[in-house]
């Protein structure tokens, strides 16, 4: 299934959501949906500072396979002028990051990768901060959903990187989630699912999340028997 498809096609998404139900449901079970809704309350002060950005990230990074560093391989920087230079980059990112959490409008291309740049050049924990700050409006993207999205059964590192692709899958997932077929018939139902979930483990906490977020669960469970070059 090719992304330009994706958006015309919502009997696929709900055949993918009937397909993986057992998936998403065990995905619940996982540290990473018991963490989602502290991250949430975390990034949900109407203004980002410095501070929050920084603290944000490395928080965010605990749901990738690896370390952060701003300073990419180097444990450390010793330079005065590069730390300058880092926290006039920080302020950048916090204005961005600001500008996702109160505007409509997606941020535009520039900015994702000037987000990318400077968060170790992942557009996985780009897209994951994004969502964080702003759920409404900015999906989770990764190798598996990347797979999905793109139609193919192996994707490289490249095109997981690719931030067009990236907006791309935004823009599209946007529109999806805005079609009441697919809100009907796959996003309400993971959405009451969770429900359920979380009255049982009771914690309602666990229950906020968004249709967006219930449409990326779909594709991301239905990418776990993809492989990765």
């Amino acid at each position: 299934m090719s992304h330009k498809t994706i958006v015309h096609n919502p009997e696929w998404i709900r055949k993918l959501y009937i397909e993986n139900k057992d998936k998403i449901n065990n995905s619940l079970k996982t540290s990473y949906h018991f963490s989602y809704p502290s991250l949430l309350a975390f990034f949900s002060r109407e203004v980002l500072t410095a501070d929050d950005v920084i603290a944000g990230i490395h928080m965010v990074y605990g749901w990738m396979p690896r370390v952060f560093s701003f300073y990419g391989r180097s444990k450390e920087m010793t330079e005065r002028q590069n730390f300058e230079e880092l926290f006039k980059k920080i302020s950048y990112v916090q204005m961005i990051l600001n500008k996702a959490k109160s505007h409509v409008e997606l941020i535009s291309l520039e900015e994702i990768q000037t987000l990318k740049m400077l968060f170790g050049n992942s557009v996985v924990g780009t897209s994951k901060l994004l969502h964080f700050v702003q759920p409404e409006r900015y999906a989770i993207w990764d190798s598996r959903v990347c797979a999905v999205f793109s139609g193919r059964n192996r994707i490289s590192h490249a095109m997981a990187s690719n931030t067009v692709s990236f907006e791309n899958y935004l823009k599209e997932m946007l529109v999806l989630v805005q079609t009441d077929e697919v809100r009907e018939a796959v996003c309400d139902p993971v959405m009451a699912s969770i429900r359920k979930h979380s009255e049982n483990a009771g914690n309602l906490e666990l229950s906020r999340i968004t249709p967006l977020r219930a449409l990326e669960l779909i594709l991301f469970s239905a990418g776990s028997d993809l492989n990765r070059q």
